[in-house]
């Protein structure tokens, strides 16, 4: 059971790296053919962070803690990771250990899955040649040709429990919705500061938050100089307000008087006769009104008469016979 709290990612030999790379490559090749694959490549060229790509790449591989402040939308969860590892994939040498931590277990095995299908893994995260895998509490998604691991806060805490030295084959470690400031992301941020400053100052510390209050986070790991802050507006999309009317009304829905939604009430002609009566209720005189119908019975119309002193009375039910 012991290995099951270990991280999956396995040292890899240059002669391996070149293997995975090749077939990277033939795939990619292969998949751009494909309608769907190509669509889907697209979408990622349209989002904002696409057009930060090759700044991110230089300042990722110049500096040892960098911040990605991005908005909902914005695509940093998904893509910058994903730079990493292409990059790698489409020079050569040796291939990046990439962990990627998220705040809950929904969201590492949701991403990991969307940037498994991006990359072309042949069947999901953790399948024979994916690049992609995730690992959560009693579930591991992981291969031997995994370069990028999903994981949550937690799996990383467990790792690094057996010491400093633990997150050796790792490369990169990129946190992110590290605004949520959790117990467990504050405590790992503690330890990856004395790893980075001490036994791992090769090791590329990547901290993505979705707000732009970085300033707490670069005097914690450093200056401004030393921890550069790369900032990737949203999309904006316009949007408009409709009501249920305003929907009845563009569709042309009309409602049949047989219908079981159709609402009864005294504008069905039954109303022949209308009375008034005056009631007493607590000192107070106030007036209902009463309709007789085609029947000759009596049955309650809408009233002056509080909702609270006639509860029944509600907009929608029969009229009640008195």
């Amino acid at each position: 059971m012991a290995g099951e709290d270990e991280l999956a990612l396995q040292e890899m030999s240059s002669e391996a790296a070149d293997r995975l790379r090749g077939s990277y490559r033939e795939r990619q090749a292969r998949m751009m053919q494909d309608e769907a694959f190509d669509q889907l490549q697209q979408q990622r060229q349209r989002l904002p962070v696409a057009e930060y790509r090759e700044q991110f790449l230089r300042t990722v591989s110049r500096q040892g803690v960098v911040v990605v402040s991005g908005a909902t939308g914005s695509g940093k969860t998904t893509q910058v990771p994903q730079y990493v590892l292409e990059d790698a994939l489409e020079g050569s040498g040796p291939l990046p250990n990439i962990i990627v931590t998220e705040p809950r277990r929904i969201s590492a095995v949701s991403v990991a899955k969307r940037v498994s299908q991006e990359m072309g893994d042949p069947d999901g995260p953790g399948s024979k040649d994916a690049l992609v895998g995730y690992q959560i509490r009693l579930e591991k998604k992981v291969s031997k040709s995994t370069r990028l691991l999903f994981c949550t806060v937690g799996v990383l805490l467990k790792q690094m429990q057996q010491g400093l030295g633990a997150l050796g084959k790792v490369t990169h470690i990129f946190i992110d919705e590290i605004h949520e400031r959790s117990a467990d992301c504050d405590l790992l941020l503690l330890l990856l500061r004395q790893i980075t400053r001490s036994s791992r100052p090769d090791l590329r510390l990547v901290l993505m938050s979705a707000t732009l209050e970085t300033e707490k986070l670069v005097r914690y790991f450093g200056s401004a100089s030393s921890v550069p802050v790369l900032s990737i507006p949203g999309r904006t999309f316009p949007v408009q307000q409709f009501w249920l009317e305003d929907v009845v009304q563009m569709t042309g829905y009309r409602c049949e008087e047989d219908s079981d939604f159709a609402k009864r009430g005294w504008s069905r002609g039954w109303q022949t006769e209308k009375k008034t009566f005056q009631v007493a209720d607590k000192g107070k005189t106030q007036t209902i009104t009463a309709y007789i119908d085609e029947e000759d019975d009596w049955g309650l119309g809408p009233s002056k008469v509080s909702a609270v002193q006639l509860a029944p009375l509600q907009i929608g039910m029969e009229p009640r016979r008195i």
